[in-house]
């Protein structure tokens, strides 16, 4: 007859170890860490804008910072309001500076006075540096969130998996046992005379 060899390694996973399973796996993904490294760099990147506007720029930057905290704590941002109030903002830094001024008998722009770091010149290079790492760092957080749900769903299929393969076998193990016996008992009623052939 045919019998099956129990190779079978089983260890014993019960669901309420799925988590522990899950965050094993969080903390070994490299995508995960890459996601991860990425969006804490980002955020890194936006503090350290966020400072350097702060220090020079003082209360001015209130204008924005409902949108950039908003982004921090990983809460949809509208970025055309964000970008319309940064635009003010901007225009608030260099008000100072509009216009003109007389001295004696000329007038001269209140641009000529602007020092070399006064109002937007400290930011001439990157004007929306604040607002870009702000999109950088939604978008990073953003990825790290998509793959880590991505890897939770896997896990959890994963095990879905293994659970179903592992019943499969354990019915299928069952079955071939009852079939055995079946097979035995009429084989010893064909060696009584009690079963046929066709029977067995």
């Amino acid at each position: 007859g045919y019998t099956f060899v129990n190779s079978l390694f089983t260890a014993a996973i019960p669901r309420e170890e799925l988590e522990a399973i899950t965050t094993y796996t969080l903390e070994n993904d490299q995508g995960y860490y890459a996601a991860k490294m990425s969006a804490s760099t980002a955020l890194l990147n936006l503090n350290a804008y966020e400072s350097l506007m702060r220090n020079q720029y003082g209360k001015k930057v209130d204008r924005v910072m409902s949108f950039v905290n908003a982004a921090k704590n990983g809460e949809d941002v509208d970025y055309a309001a964000f970008q319309i109030a940064y635009k003010e903002m901007l225009t608030a830094l260099d008000e100072p500076w509009n216009g003109k001024i007389r001295i004696l008998f000329f007038r001269f722009d209140k641009e000529w006075f602007k020092g070399e770091i006064s109002g937007t010149r400290y930011i001439e290079d990157e004007m929306y540096a604040l607002y870009t790492a702000c999109m950088e760092y939604a978008n990073a957080k953003t990825e790290q969130e998509s793959t880590e749900d991505a890897l939770r769903k896997e896990v959890a299929s994963q095990y879905e998996t293994i659970v179903s393969a592992e019943n499969a076998y354990r019915t299928m193990e069952k079955n071939v046992t009852d079939l055995k016996a079946d097979y035995d008992r009429l084989l010893a009623l064909n060696r009584l005379g009690k079963a046929t052939y066709e029977e067995v």
